[in-house]
């Protein structure tokens, strides 16, 4: 299996999207680990997350983001099938039962892992993806950072 990674960041004023990834007929993702964090001056802000399903055809996963390339793990390795976006200012419609639901102290963080093709699988589907989700926080606008690791 190859392995990719992708970055996404947000200054949260109050809830939005990092990144999303998405299938595409010659691919099917695994999200094996997310890592969160932010790159503010430490504070006791709470950040709370989720990972979540698209809901609606039509390029849900793009919505308010602009596309970003997978960075492949192997230097020598291939262009990943898998779709990205990052550098949101809206935010794509999700399921209304995330897949995770946590929250984070700005001070620290956050990884959840899982092994390699053991994680969330994401539909062949171009209309529909998996994204993190920031739903809202105690103080502040920290900007959050998130890369989503996976393979396909």
């Amino acid at each position: 299996m190859r392995q990719y990674s992708v970055y996404g960041t947000r200054a949260i004023s109050s809830s939005g999207t990092i990144a999303t990834i998405g299938s595409v007929a010659d691919a099917i993702p695994h999200i094996f680990e997310i890592l969160l964090s932010t790159s503010d001056t430490p504070s006791d802000t709470n950040i709370n997350m989720q990972v979540a399903r698209s809901t609606t055809a039509g390029g849900t996963i793009a919505t308010g983001g602009v596309i970003t390339t997978p960075v492949p793990m192997d230097p020598g390795g291939i262009a990943a099938n898998t779709v990205a976006y990052n550098t949101f200012t809206g935010s794509p419609t999700y399921d209304s039962t995330p897949l995770l639901k946590f929250s984070f102290n700005a001070q620290v963080t956050f990884r959840w892992v899982v092994p390699p093709s053991e994680g969330i699988i994401i539909a062949v589907d171009a209309s529909d993806g998996v994204g993190v989700d920031c739903t809202g926080r105690t103080s502040g606008t920290p900007n959050v950072e998130t890369t989503i690791l996976f393979d396909e």
